[in-house]
């Protein structure tokens, strides 16, 4: 293992360390320092077949995601309701500088974060649901229970009706179209 790979173990591990007493500033500080430096040392192609990840920060970054949101669940929540840290949060996932691929798992880290309306306003901005990533936005939408967007869900839904390896994403659209009526609207 390099040195590089260590110390984003490290970063990476300090989100779910149980000792670690974040505050709002120390923990929007680590997240910018760990995705600045997954950025900056990772941009080699990731070598694993068939992965999503087609650079290696990509998947750097969806790790950083899943870690601070299992941090923001599990050791920190009342930083997640923090204006500061889910400030941060947007601005990673809304930064252009990132790949799509790269910052789609800030998706759940909203979604852990309990950031509805943002997810609300993330996909009320978008045409069409991306195929690539309509699982985790289904997900989303069904976990929080967040409605109003059955024409978008229902679009994907036949988009990928007859597609072998979507049964998850199908699932996740028909649990919507049924219970949107009773999910929470922004």
């Amino acid at each position: 293992m390099t040195e590089k790979d260590q110390k984003m173990l490290s970063m990476m591990y300090r989100f779910i360390d149980e000792n670690q007493q974040f505050t709002e500033e120390s923990l929007v500080a680590h997240l910018f320092e760990s995705v600045h430096f997954a950025f900056d040392n990772f941009q080699e192609p990731f070598r694993v077949a068939d992965s999503w990840a087609k650079i290696a920060y990509e998947y750097e970054l969806a790790t950083i995601a899943l870690r601070i949101g299992s941090g923001l669940k599990r050791q920190y929540p009342k930083l997640a309701k923090s204006e500061k840290v889910q400030n941060a949060i947007l601005q990673v996932f809304y930064d252009e500088k990132y790949s799509v691929a790269a910052r789609f798992g800030f998706l759940d880290t909203m979604c852990d974060a309990k950031m509805d309306k943002q997810i609300a306003d993330y996909v009320r901005s978008i045409d069409e649901i991306p195929t690539d990533w309509g699982y985790t936005v289904t997900r989303v939408l069904c976990t929080r229970k967040i409605g109003g967007f059955s024409e978008k869900v229902r679009a994907l839904y036949q988009k990928i009706e007859h597609t072998r390896g979507e049964a998850d994403t199908r699932k996740y659209c028909l649990r919507y179209l049924e219970n949107d009526s009773k999910y929470k609207k922004f």
